[in-house]
């Protein structure tokens, strides 16, 4: 039991390293690309233009970065788990 909860934990700490660095390579390729977040200060007619130059693969990398967070839910669920379970075995 012990055993499979360090291995538990491994798991989870993996998860809240290694998806916020996931997170920053679509961040890093819309900066590149895009400029984003300066040219949101933009008008919207230099947005959208930009945006159709860039084409699908700025779709794609918007995408990602969308997606991207989402196994951070998995990691948080997780989490509430193990710590509802530490407080049930306290009371």
């Amino acid at each position: 039991m012990q055993n499979q909860t360090i291995k538990e934990n491994r798991y989870i700490g993996m998860i809240f390293i290694m998806i916020p660095l996931l997170i920053q390579i679509p961040y890093t390729i819309l900066i590149l690309n895009f400029q984003y977040p300066d040219i949101l200060r933009e008008p919207a007619e230099t947005i959208l233009t930009e945006f159709h130059k860039a084409g699908p693969f700025l779709v794609w990398t918007w995408w990602f970065f969308g997606i991207s967070g989402l196994p951070l839910l998995f990691g948080y669920l997780y989490l509430y788990q193990m710590t509802k379970k530490i407080t049930h075995y306290c009371l």
